[in-house]
């Protein structure tokens, strides 16, 4: 067994729906395991998933291969009984915590388990968070690190909210606001406050495969030396403008993040940014006044629409 904070904690990278149709994301899993292994010499990997079988090289480098050549979980519901395989294993090993990430990104932080375990440690909590958590009841799972036993609650399987049209972020918050026996009447971002850390996107240095994949494989870039730089270029939410941060790891406004729920670092612990300001207050307040408007006009128009048809029907 390989030594990592003193046997504390391993690396659970989870991986799903490996098919025919997705089988660009086989080639993101191996790319993301060979980086997680080269910056992580010392770190026990586990790697649970379901689909298509993974590449040779890549159950090479893992110290356990929890693999399904079915998915039997609700697309989109998020996938607690995968991630359950790995954290029970995890803890079978005597792991005590665990950083789980998702096949399709790569983290480009060294060492990653000893610089999340020194956060938790020194604020004293029991899970470190990132995005996609927002103001309104959603916990993001894609980046994720905490104490075992508190990870093996939140994920099990026979508490969790299944159902089609259920975001695997409500669930799992929903798993948190239980499990801490969080009281309704308090915000969420207070209850988040109670037992996570929280760090944006940088600090763990988040390249996102998925949706850049044009632009990363193929040889378009030595990932294996991406510079910092460069990592900035495709850190997660970047491509589609959700989550966009400058070369000093400032939240950078814009329509689509400043209007929304996203929890960042600096409204989670209450600390300034450079680009808040009396003009970008004014602009939020407008923003928001005008999807305000949209809104209202879009109800609107379809109380008329719904208004024609029963009148065509003559039901009306």
């Amino acid at each position: 067994m390989k030594i990592m904070d003193n046997d504390k904690c391993c690396i659970l990278i989870s991986q799903v729906w490996l098919n025919e149709e997705r089988y660009i994301f086989r080639e993101m899993l191996e790319i993301a395991t060979i980086i997680c292994r080269n910056l992580n010499p010392n770190s026990f990997i586990i790697l649970s998933g379901s689909g298509t079988d993974i590449s040779n090289k890549t159950r090479e480098l893992c110290d356990k291969v929890l693999w399904k050549s079915e998915n039997t979980e609700f697309p989109g519901n998020g996938f607690p009984e995968m991630i359950s395989r790995g954290l029970s294993y995890a803890k079978s090993k005597g792991y005590k915590y665990v950083f789980k990430f998702r096949g399709d990104a790569i983290i480009y932080r060294r060492n990653i388990c000893s610089y999340c375990l020194n956060i938790i440690n020194k604020e004293s909590k029991s899970l470190l968070i990132s995005q996609e958590s927002t103001f309104n009841n959603w916990l993001g799972d894609m980046v994720i690190f905490g104490k075992i036993d508190v990870l093996i609650e939140l994920f099990n399987p026979d508490f969790w909210l299944k159902a089609p049209k259920i975001s695997g972020n409500y669930a799992l918050a929903k798993r948190y606001k239980d499990f801490f026996k969080i009281k309704s009447s308090k915000s969420w971002i207070s209850s988040l406050r109670l037992n996570c850390s929280f760090r944006d996107i940088p600090s763990f240095k988040w390249v996102d495969l998925r949706f850049n994949h044009n632009d990363l494989l193929n040889g378009k870039k030595d990932l294996y030396n991406l510079s910092n730089k460069d990592q900035i270029n495709y850190y997660w939410g970047k491509k589609s403008s959700v989550h966009i941060f400058d070369e000093n790891n400032f939240l950078v406004f814009n329509k689509i993040n400043w209007i929304q729920n996203w929890i960042y670092e600096y409204n989670f612990y209450k600390k300034s940014n450079k680009y808040i300001n009396i003009n970008s207050v004014i602009r939020k307040y407008i923003l928001l006044s005008l999807n305000y408007i949209n809104r209202k006009l879009y109800f609107y128009y379809i109380k008329i629409y719904l208004k024609k048809i029963l009148l065509l029907f003559g039901i009306l």
